[in-house]
C-alpha cells in the first residue's frame, strides 16, 4: 500500500491548507451565502453540517482526490466482499454483514454470512 503522505494528492492538500489557514468562518460564510446548503447533508435520519469547518469547495476536491489516488473505493468494496481488509489480525471486517441491508450476501470463504451467524 502507497504511503498517502508520498502521493501528490497530500501535497496538494498540505498547500491548500496553508492557504487556508489565515481565513476565518466569517470570511467563509461571507464569500458564500449557500455555504449551510453546499456543506450540509441528510442520511439514514443523521444530519451533518460541515459548513462550521474550515473547507470549501476546493478542499472537498482535494479531499476527495486524495481519497481516490489512496485507493479508498476499492478497499470499501474488498471489505464489503468479506476480504481480508485487516491483515493484523487476519479476518475480514464481518461488522459490514451486520449492517447488510442489500440483496448481495456478504461471503467469506464462499460461506454467505448474515447476522445471525455473527
Amino acid at each position: 500500500m502507497t504511503d498517502p503522505l508520498q502521493l501528490d494528492a497530500w501535497t496538494a492538500l498540505r498547500a491548500h491548507h496553508a492557504d487556508m489557514q489565515d481565513t476565518s468562518l466569517r470570511d467563509l460564510f461571507a464569500a458564500d451565502n449557500q455555504r449551510f446548503d453546499t456543506f450540509q447533508l441528510s442520511a439514514a435520519g443523521i444530519f451533518l453540517d460541515f459548513s462550521k469547518n474550515h473547507i470549501n469547495a476546493q478542499t472537498h476536491q482535494l479531499l476527495v482526490a486524495l481519497a481516490e489516488a489512496s485507493g479508498v473505493q476499492p478497499r470499501i468494496q474488498r471489505m464489503f466482499d468479506g476480504e481480508i481488509v485487516n491483515p493484523t489480525e487476519g479476518r475480514p471486517a464481518l461488522h459490514t454483514a451486520l449492517r447488510n441491508r442489500s440483496e448481495r450476501p456478504v461471503l467469506v470463504d464462499a460461506i454467505k454470512l448474515t447476522a445471525l451467524f455473527i
